[in-house]
């Protein structure tokens, strides 16, 4: 059996540093990448150094598991000042005392001591094994723990950076929207002062212009909130506004093929490896239980010296063996234990289950998500230049006097219709990207 000593917390930094695979870089110049958003988010997200102090813990708990292999070594010196009294009894030819010779004085002496033991478990059929196999499942277990919490970080800071960046081209929409409404105002108005329209004409476009107003300061807001969730999801509060540049994305390899998706996803997802490594954690629980049923076979030696003046002390030695078994208490306890273990086990199998039942929905719809949002693409396009083409149209017609105010609310209406579909449509394809990586167990620098 090889033991094997954790690197307590630098292996768990070490594994966030391997994903990270580069220094932190801060935002300059008001500008953030999500390259940069990420680094910050692992560097200063709580639930990802709160998953990194846990795994340090877990691996302190493997070497304290270690220490049961070790042998057991006392050292101790003692003094003391004390009577010899003693009684000695006077024995007949059948071993009858028929008297004793009482010696007493209140005369005290020097007692001198030092001793030097040792004890070694031989064996104790798992009780010392069982606990270092389920130390070391749960530093195991930990550190999946550290790559699921680093992915989810992941999401979530992808999730808040895209939607920042459609909060922003909603803020420009909006923006540009206005400004198509003030010089419909401004041509409305002309036309009416020349007796060439109705007034209704005016009172539309200001209505037009008021309702996008309205929208732009809708938009700005949405953008601000927007901003403070991606401050929240990279660990920085208060990151105020940062100019954030749109990544080049891709989509991920074997996107249509759902069963090698689900396959992928059962053997990287670190929740699924956190569990198994419960599992077995639980299972040498059992194992260390079942060694209550049986005796512990340990071996011991030790030197000692005694006398009344430490000049004059004598030594001896020992060595020896012993075999001990808690044949009433000892079964009791170790049969409920080995229960409840068992238990245990049967109940993390279940979650296991559950949870394998739970990814395999969730990689289906990362699926349908990623094709639902990869096809809107050019539906979306399409209806934001049939739109534009309209509202040129309408405009023509209105500025040669062959359309009216109505024609040009509605193509303008529908030409912000498109652009929110479009944008949203952006959105969703990046988002749908990020988790269907997610529910693969597959998100990394570079996704």
């Amino acid at each position: 059996m090889e033991l094997q000593v954790s690197t307590r917390p630098f292996a768990a930094l070490a594994f966030a540093a391997v994903l990270v695979a580069a220094p932190v870089v801060r935002a300059q110049d008001d500008v953030l990448t999500l390259d940069q958003a990420i680094r910050i988010a692992l560097e200063s997200n709580p639930a990802v150094a709160s998953s990194v102090a846990s795994h340090a813990a877990a691996g302190y708990g493997v070497d304290a598991a270690v220490t049961g292999f070790l042998p057991q070594v006392t050292a101790s010196v003692g003094y003391r000042r004390a009577t010899q009294n003693s009684a000695t009894p006077d024995y007949t030819a059948n071993g009858t005392v028929q008297a004793a010779t009482t010696r007493t004085s209140g005369t005290s002496y020097d007692n001198y001591s030092a001793s030097l033991g040792l004890q070694q478990t031989i064996w104790d059929f798992g009780r010392t094994l069982g606990p270092y196999d389920a130390a070391r499942a749960q530093n195991r277990a930990a550190e999946a723990t550290v790559r699921s919490t680093i992915e989810d970080t992941w999401l979530q800071v992808g999730q808040a950076y895209f939607q920042a960046i459609a909060a922003r081209q909603t803020v420009e929409a909006a923006q540009e929207s206005k400004r198509q409404m003030t010089e419909h105002l401004a041509a409305a108005q002309g036309r009416v002062d020349a007796g060439l329209r109705p007034r209704i004409d005016v009172t539309r476009a200001q209505a037009d212009l008021a309702s996008a107003d309205l929208a732009l300061v809708v938009a700005v807001n949405g953008e601000r909130t927007a901003q403070i969730a991606l401050g929240t999801a990279m660990g920085k509060p208060g990151l105020g506004r940062v100019v954030l540049v749109r990544p080049a994305s891709s989509e991920p390899p074997g996107a249509e093929d759902l069963e090698a998706s689900t396959r992928e996803a059962m053997a990287g997802r670190p929740e699924l490896l956190r569990l198994k490594e419960q599992i077995k954690a639980a299972e040498a629980q059992v194992a260390a239980a079942r060694g209550g049923f049986f005796p512990t076979l340990g071996a011991n030696a030790g030197l000692t010296y005694t006398g009344f003046k430490v000049q004059d002390l004598a030594w001896n030695w020992y060595v020896g063996a012993s075999l001990n078994w808690g044949l009433v208490s000892g079964i009791v306890a170790a049969n409920a234990t080995a229960k409840e273990s068992q238990a245990n086990v049967r109940a993390l199998k279940a979650n296991l289950v559950g949870l394998e039942n739970s990814i395999r929905a969730e990689v289906e719809n990362a699926e349908v998500g990623w094709r639902e949002a990869r096809d809107k693409q050019a539906p979306a396009q399409a209806l934001l230049a049939a739109a534009r083409e309209t509202l040129d149209l309408a405009e023509a017609r209105y500025a040669i006097g062959s359309g009216n105010v109505t024609e040009v609310a509605d193509a303008q209406a529908t030409m912000v219709q498109a652009r929110t579909s479009v944008i949203q449509a952006e959105l969703e394809i990046e988002v749908a990207r990020l988790k269907l990586l997610r529910s693969l167990g597959r998100l990394h620098p570079g996704t």
